[in-house]
């Protein structure tokens, strides 16, 4: 028996390493995607569980399974308030433009009269602003429509790109233990497999030693009681062993599966806040028109030396100030939400093609927003019929459940299912 355990740990060390490696190999390139993401972990093995084992288990799995499930649901609720905050925001814009499209006549004439001069008066100041500075008109517009909010925008986006850093470091030792527990697991296989194999052999043995033997005290009228007595207590112990193995085996399994099954479920939360992350990272991008926040930062800076710039020179700058308030006074005759923005953007007013990409661009930033707040419907959608089959088919787990809901503010009542 001995003998057996010392080839089983010379051999396990190098081979796992060997698994180990070849499976964070397969793992390097993390598929975040949600439709690859766990959400229910199978049977792991066929072993049987007694009740108790099998109670202490749920039970364990239970209140891990309902807390995250309600983190999963504030964060998402949390996530489709933002995002219908700033929906609303990009709606309200696209209905200025409608209602600027249909200014017609003397209006329109002093609309865009007023907007051609905003647009000279801009670019004679610009011309000195920008000398020095590498900052085209397009971002100087657009971080000027953001300027009030720029240092959070730029922390928070900074914040997310460190974020997403760390979850994919996570990811990525997540999907290592996974391996690991896996390997693991393939190695306790193997173990009841030769088992198996070992229990054949034995029998087999035992009855060709106790059949010769018969056959040995008929012909040859031997003494052969001691032989297989011997025989006897030879098979007992190869029982015994198989059986304390088989058992050890059981148990390791059992152990392995509830590793696994807690691994699963901090990968769903993992990757549910990666996607979240990388969503308001992308939305961000196509805002401010940069690959990150270094960027951003950068052109901000450039942004705040041309304005101080700019600034020495507003005092001779009546005539843009007239125009300016000329433009303001047009839109809000109009019933314009946001006046101010259209100083920023006065060759859309005399340029349909700059209208169009504005419009372009808002629409794109809108079906970003619906995809994420679809998203964390789902998640919350998903999370609310979980806790509510629970509560279902568990009425012991209902206390459970109604305790973490209160814990992370869910109300059924108050949020439905959305269809």
């Amino acid at each position: 028996m001995k003998i057996f355990k010392k080839k089983k740990e010379l051999h396990s060390e190098p081979e796992f390493d060997k698994e180990l490696e070849r499976k964070q190999n397969e793992t390097e390139q993390l598929d975040i995607s949600l439709d690859n993401m766990e959400l229910e972990l199978k049977d792991l093995a066929d072993s049987k569980k007694s009740a108790y084992q099998e109670k202490e288990e749920t039970l364990n799995q239970t209140k891990d399974s309902i807390a995250d499930t309600c983190n999963q649901i504030a964060d998402a609720k949390k996530q489709i308030q933002e995002a219908k905050l700033e929906y609303k925001a990009v709606t309200d814009y696209l209905a200025d433009i409608q209602k600027i499209d249909a200014i017609e006549g003397k209006e329109r004439e002093e609309l865009e009269d007023a907007a051609r001069n905003i647009i000279t008066l801009t670019r004679e100041r610009s011309k000195y602003q920008t000398a020095d500075i590498k900052l085209s008109d397009v971002q100087f517009r657009n971080i000027s429509r953001y300027e009030k909010n720029m240092v959070r925008e730029i922390r928070q986006m900074r914040e997310n790109e460190d974020y997403q850093r760390m979850v994919k470091g996570d990811l990525r030792q997540l999907a290592a233990e996974k391996a690991k527990l896996e390997f693991e697991r393939d190695e306790i296989i193997g173990g009841q497999e030769m088992l198996r194999k070992l229990s054949i052999a034995a029998g087999i043995l035992v009855v060709l030693m106790d059949i010769i033997f018969v056959v040995l005290s008929e012909k040859k009228e031997l003494d052969l009681n001691v032989p297989f007595i011997l025989s006897i207590i030879f098979a007992a112990g190869i029982a015994f062993y198989i059986f304390h193995e088989s058992r050890r085996n059981r148990m390791e399994i059992l152990k392995n599966n509830q590793k696994r099954s807690r691994l699963v479920g901090l990968t769903n939360t993992v990757k549910i806040k990666y996607v979240n992350t990388q969503n308001a990272l992308d939305y961000a991008y196509g805002k401010f028109m940069v690959v990150n926040s270094m960027e951003l930062s950068s052109v901000y800076d450039k942004y705040m030396k041309a304005k101080k710039e700019a600034e020495q020179y507003r005092s001779n700058t009546g005539m843009l100030n007239f125009y300016n308030n000329a433009l303001i006074k047009e839109l809000r005759q109009r019933n314009i939400k946001d006046c101010d923005i259209w100083i920023y953007q006065a060759a859309a007013l005399i340029d349909n093609r700059e209208m169009v990409e504005i419009r372009h661009r808002l629409n794109e930033r809108r079906q970003k927003l619906r995809e994420r707040i679809d998203f964390n419907y789902k998640v919350q959608n998903n999370g609310l019929s979980m806790l509510k089959n629970s509560m279902e088919k568990k009425p012991e787990w209902k206390q459970k459940v109604e305790e973490e809901m209160e814990k992370a503010g869910i109300d059924f009542q108050q949020m439905e299912l959305s269809e």
